[in-house]
């Protein structure tokens, strides 16, 4: 097949797909088979983006002087809405860009950008309706457009509450990893290139590593694992799917209660997860408790308190000096 003959089937698709989703949201199996169409060739996004701006421009286009395309589009413009759908799937190829060129589809664009500090938790509602909430030391940015929601999150941990808009997919950029949705909650842990890790709790999400591996789609009480944890001798093994229970789901969400949850860390792991909350440093003395294993549930904020009660647990002394705590053998 031509170029030009594959570039008509890709807007003929991504004009059924605008057109199928008008005004509804889409079912699971919809949701996830766009994505992945999506996701396929940069080619379906552009497709798809410019299909939408001439289905938006139907309500308000004006005709150009002498623009053959302008003349024809106010027709569908005050036609009833049935009639521009069908008309909609007429304009795909070079008709499509044509539309838009003819008519001055302009793209409001919004940017904002949001930050943590040490210990800080927030919360942010989105002009789309959606919400997003970060922890301690996170930073992003929120690009809005008439096609796309997009966040480009630096490092830190999100949980996005998408609302849904089946002709805007929302994504999040972070190190090598892509994360594509219309509707879920789920959350980004993003605290270096590999320690990236997708989990989520309602919906359906696309996690995609773009030159790396093929794309997984996570359900609901599902994450991925963090690069780290998949190095093999030919490197980063495949993104995988690990299926959890929805009360250990809600034990990884205990951050946005202040509090932090854990079930058979190692002390030096927990340590680990307190320094991102604090400046106050605890210090383990001796490396052979360094593996003693955590559990329960603490307070973010308070270093010292979970110091005291750990070494009250495992037999270990606790000491501050300078400003650091110090744990050690009895």
């Amino acid at each position: 097949m031509s170029e030009h003959g594959e570039q008509h089937d890709i807007d003929q698709t991504a004009a059924d797909w605008v057109v199928r989703l008008d005004a509804r949201t889409p079912t699971l199996r919809e949701q996830q088979t766009l994505n992945d169409w999506l996701g396929e060739d940069a080619r379906h996004y552009g497709a798809y983006a410019r299909a939408r701006a001439v289905f938006l421009s139907f309500d308000r286009l004006r005709s150009p002087a002498g623009d053959q395309a302008g003349h024809a589009l106010p027709v569908l413009a005050a036609a009833p809405r049935l009639l521009r759908r069908r008309a909609m799937l007429l304009l795909t190829g070079g008709s499509l860009a044509a539309a838009i060129a003819g008519v001055g589809v302009f793209v409001t664009r919004s940017e904002s950008s949001y930050s943590t500090s040490t210990g800080e938790l927030r919360r942010v509602a989105l002009a789309d309706g959606s919400a997003i909430t970060l922890n301690t030391r996170t930073q992003l940015t929120v690009v809005f457009t008439k096609l796309a929601r997009e966040v480009r999150l630096l490092g830190g941990e999100v949980l996005f509450e998408v609302a849904a808009d089946a002709l805007r997919p929302f994504t999040v950029n972070t190190f090598a990893t892509r994360v594509t949705t219309l509707a879920a909650a789920f959350t980004v842990r993003a605290l270096r290139a590999d320690d990236v890790q997708v989990m989520v709790r309602e919906g359906q999400v696309r996690v995609s590593e773009p030159g790396n591996h093929a794309a997984v789609m996570l359900a609901a009480n599902t994450l991925t694992r963090p690069v780290s944890l998949r190095d093999e001798p030919s490197g980063p093994a495949p993104l995988t799917a690990v299926r959890l229970d929805p009360v250990e789901v809600d034990r990884r969400l205990a951050w946005q209660r202040g509090q932090l949850s854990f079930e058979d860390v190692s002390l030096r792991d927990a340590l680990q997860e307190f320094a991102r909350y604090s400046d106050t440093p605890v210090v383990i003395d001796d490396p052979a408790i360094s593996q003693l294993k955590v559990v329960g549930l603490y307070s973010a904020s308070d270093p010292v308190g979970f110091a005291k009660t750990v070494a009250i647990s495992l037999g270990l002394r606790v000491e501050l000096r300078d400003g650091v705590v110090h744990l050690k053998t009895s």
